[in-house]
């Protein structure tokens, strides 16, 4: 976290120091973290609803190696928390023959609008480089679509036993040892997407406002 970032041009700057900054969906550098209405029934960014862990487009070959949200205006009702929780330790967790089908088992990640191309791939690889690479979305394993629908997080009926172990076991991390960071107002908070989940909590203030990054 680096707080006092006051300017776009100075948060970028800093973002500029860790590799090239990505085209995210809809062709665009920026994405505004913030209420817009028509996504009441979604966990969506843009919605005040609280999100379900995940890695940042797991269907990008690879994805965004970084997660940056800069923060100009946070929630004043006390939610809106992001969630970071250690996916290496969800890995680790795995018995052996889970483990083994999160290396071998392709799941389609990227089902969202404008991604045809998305790349299907396991839940646990690597980059060229050897470097461990999770890929995970509750929302895609759960109901088959990146923004899935605001409903209770722990119904897991009817679904994949693979994917319900592992939506389950990421639920339990989260709420375990996940770590809730209400990033304040001209603050800039990066973290490794190859490595850890996010998620977030619902909130009431529609003015917050954050921006968010990927970095190669």
């Amino acid at each position: 976290m680096v707080e006092g970032v006051r300017s776009r041009s100075r948060c970028e700057e800093l973002l500029g120091g860790l590799g090239d900054l990505r085209t995210q969906y809809g062709g665009t550098l920026r994405h505004p973290v913030t209420f817009r209405p028509g996504f009441d029934d979604l966990q969506y960014s843009q919605s005040a609803n609280a999100i379900t862990p995940h890695t940042e487009a797991p269907g990008h070959d690879p994805p965004p190696r970084y997660l940056a949200l800069h923060c100009h205006r946070q929630a004043r009702c006390g939610g809106g928390h992001t969630v970071l929780a250690d996916g290496h330790r969800l890995v680790s967790s795995l018995p052996p023959a889970l483990f083994a089908e999160a290396r071998r088992r392709e799941i389609r990640f990227d089902l969202a609008a404008g991604t045809p191309d998305a790349k299907a791939a396991p839940l646990w690889g690597s980059a060229g480089d050897g470097t461990p690479i999770l890929r995970y979305s509750y929302n895609v394993m759960r109901d088959g679509r990146l923004e899935g629908p605001a409903r209770r997080s722990d119904d897991l009926d009817g679904i994949d036993p693979f994917f319900r172990e592992l939506c389950r076991r990421g639920l339990e991390l989260t709420g375990r040892e996940g770590s809730a960071v209400l990033v304040p107002d001209d603050a800039l908070l990066i973290f490794d997407n190859w490595r850890m989940l996010h998620s977030r909590g619902g909130f009431r203030d529609r003015s917050r406002h954050l921006t968010r990054y990927w970095v190669a």
